[in-house]
């Protein structure tokens, strides 16, 4: 997979495998509706080829330059001043219905805007849509920026892609355990927030970044080997600032019951998870003797409450309190854990 900016590659990341899945929703341009995401900004000149373009071919689109529409399938000029339809210049009568994108100057004639809320076009979902083999994506993007924050801040803000409050709901557990539906708005902004804990608290301090970075050594490309299992083995692996971030949508969901997951993952022979919700735990203590929990709800409430904490002479965490239980962890000299309290029938930890 190669992506090209401004006509120069930019990235590029081996990309073997098909699609687990092939979808029969509507094609949709400027949303992701299943992750409740919205584009802000406008879109131009959208095209999609049933085949991989040549570097020579990116540069000559940038340039404006024709190439040959061999396995051209789609083509939205998005030059439309009135009316709903999106016309398909591909010949292969792919139209599109816009749903309040609004008519604005474009890199060529007209573009549209999408006010990042609701708007979106659809385009019937066809088989020869169902690209399965090489095939480029290409549009011109103008990403809206009209935040009133100064751009020195920007490095301390978060990005919530748009989420609307209480308007949907997810689950934020794996795959292997009971589904808990929560906010989305609010899980998504914890794992927002979350990426500022790991630059600004784990990055600067060596000897958490070398906890972190150790740690995903350990999990390897297992997924039950992470306390967010359900995107796999190598995405942490690859995308290690996505680490912390996603135990927090665990965390922030429901901390006991994430307890819970890691000691019976580890029960099973999964080690790492039981690390990492020690490794998050004490990041929110701030080395202390104390650290926070959380419970969240389908509309977005969460309840914080404090959980005291043991430490060996190395400081590191080898109990924690839950209530009336007391769960105590023995530890090796690098930190993990090599025995801890299995579950009982209701599904905690045994006191100890």
């Amino acid at each position: 997979m190669r992506v090209y900016l401004n006509g120069t590659e930019s990235n590029a990341k081996d990309a073997p495998g098909r699609p687990v899945t092939l979808s029969h929703e509507p094609l949709r341009i400027g949303c992701m509706p299943d992750f409740n995401l919205w584009m802000r900004g406008v879109l131009d000149e959208v095209k999609v080829f049933g085949r991989a373009l040549s570097a020579d071919e990116i540069r000559c689109e940038h340039q404006g330059q024709s190439v040959s529409a061999a396995n051209l399938v789609c083509h939205w000029k998005m030059d439309e001043s009135i009316g709903t339809v999106v016309a398909d210049s591909s010949g292969l009568g792919h139209y599109g219905l816009n749903t309040g994108a609004v008519p604005v100057p474009g890199r060529i004639n007209k573009g549209l805007f999408f006010d990042g809320k609701d708007d979106q076009v659809t385009v019937e979902d066809r088989e020869d849509l169902r690209l399965n083999g090489s095939m480029t994506l290409e549009t011109w993007v103008f990403v809206a920026n009209e935040s009133p924050w100064p751009s020195s801040g920007i490095s301390e803000m978060v990005n919530n892609f748009g989420c609307k409050v209480d308007q949907w709901v997810e689950n934020s557990f794996p795959d292997d355990i009971e589904p808990r539906m929560v906010s989305v708005f609010c899980a998504g902004n914890c794992h927002e927030y979350n990426h500022v804990v790991d630059a600004y608290t784990i990055w600067r301090n060596p000897s958490l970044a070398a906890r972190e970075a150790q740690l995903i050594a350990q999990a390897g490309t297992e997924p039950l080997q992470y306390l967010r299992s359900m995107f796999g083995g190598t995405i942490f692996r690859d995308a290690p600032q996505e680490f912390f971030a996603s135990i927090s949508n665990e965390y922030f969901t429901d901390s006991w019951h994430t307890l819970d997951i890691a000691i019976s993952r580890f029960h099973r022979g999964y080690r790492e998870p039981i690390n990492q919700f020690l490794f998050f735990a004490d990041v929110y203590s701030q080395g202390g003797g104390v650290t926070k929990v959380y419970t969240m709800d389908e509309v977005g409430h969460i309840a914080v409450n404090d959980a005291p904490l043991g430490r060996d002479r190395g400081r590191r965490i080898n109990r924690i309190t839950r209530g009336n239980r007391v769960y105590s962890f023995v530890l090796d000299d690098a930190g993990n854990v090599t025995d801890c309290p299995p579950l009982e029938e209701d599904g905690q930890a045994q006191f100890r």
